[in-house]
């Protein structure tokens, strides 16, 4: 689900040598942590079942492959 809320920066560099490729790979990094911290407050505020039910979404368990080929 899309949290309306969530912004993320496109990091871009300017100069284009090796070093502004270090500091826009840093802020990707930052930007990843900043979406990850997103993810984890959307979880800790929407508890429930992360996995859906529906077949067609997830793989069926072990069990169930084993003994149902169509599983």
């Amino acid at each position: 689900m899309y949290a309306p809320d969530a912004v993320v920066d496109i990091p871009v560099g300017v100069n284009g040598d090796c070093y502004d490729r270090y500091l826009v790979r840093i802020e990707e990094m930052r930007q990843a942590n900043r979406i990850v911290r997103q993810c984890v407050q959307w979880l800790r505020s929407n508890p429930g079942p992360i996995l859906s039910e529906d077949a067609k979404v997830h793989a069926p368990t072990r069990e169930q492959m084993k003994g149902n080929m169509e599983s």
